[in-house]
């Protein structure tokens, strides 16, 4: 099991009858299964291939009376009583905030959510939509740009009100994420990112421009507020 999922399962409450969306090859449930984390799950995608590799990986743990499978988008046909927990990992954040918008009841749920894209767009949706994260942290596996390992953000979320600033919703959660070794390096790639930007937008005339620029200065200040504190 990969690095990001390792640290996704371990952030599943115990005992939780979980539901893993978008499930593939099923390797989070399993490992909660064979550790007894969690009494039994139910696993769906969208897709049927992705659902019958899941279905052969359980029959071959020897777990198939304990795992439901449902051929389905997201939540769909998935109820508040059929569940504790969600885990939605790998899926993008747009994605993940239509997955979400469709069953409001996941409010009164816990989350587990690893997007691969999209992390500030998620965090939006989640402020204004009713969520709060409880907790936050970084895994890192595979290759990104430049030949580095990619840095992954797993969510702990359920219902509740949060505020973030500016720096948080792009670089991650202050108060769960400070300390952590890797939290530096996302921050200054952020940093770059929103540097590029300003100097791009500096001396511009297109209508709109100076509201982006101001914006981007604000979000710049606030990132490198959260460097002063990183660690």
């Amino acid at each position: 099991m990969t690095g990001r999922l390792r640290v996704a399962a371990g952030m599943v409450p115990a005992g939780s009858r979980l539901c893993d969306v978008g499930t593939d090859h099923a390797r989070l449930p399993l490992d909660l299964l064979r550790r007894g984390v969690i009494p039994r799950c139910v696993l769906t995608d969208l897709r049927a291939g992705p659902l019958n590799r899941a279905r052969m990986a359980v029959t071959r743990a020897g777990f198939q009376d304990r795992v439901d499978f449902r051929l389905t988008d997201g939540l769909h046909g998935i109820g508040p009583d059929d569940v504790d927990c969600v885990t939605i990992t790998g899926l993008g954040g747009v994605t993940i905030r239509g997955i979400l918008a469709a069953a409001p009841w996941t409010k009164d749920k816990t989350l587990i959510l690893q997007p691969m894209q999209g992390l500030d767009g998620l965090r939006a949706y989640l402020c204004a939509a009713g969520y709060t994260v409880t907790a936050e942290t970084l895994a890192q596996e595979g290759l990104a740009a430049g030949g580095r390992r990619r840095v992954y953000h797993i969510m702990a979320v359920t219902g509740g009100a949060m505020a973030l600033s500016p720096g948080e919703m792009i670089a991650g959660c202050e108060r769960y994420l400070r300390g952590h070794p890797l939290w530096p390096g996302v921050i200054d790639r952020q940093i770059k990112r929103f540097e590029d930007e300003l100097r791009a937008l500096r001396g511009s005339v297109k209508r709109g421009d100076h509201d982006r620029m101001n914006r981007t200065a604000w979000i710049l200040t606030d990132l490198q507020r959260l460097k002063e504190n990183a660690k």
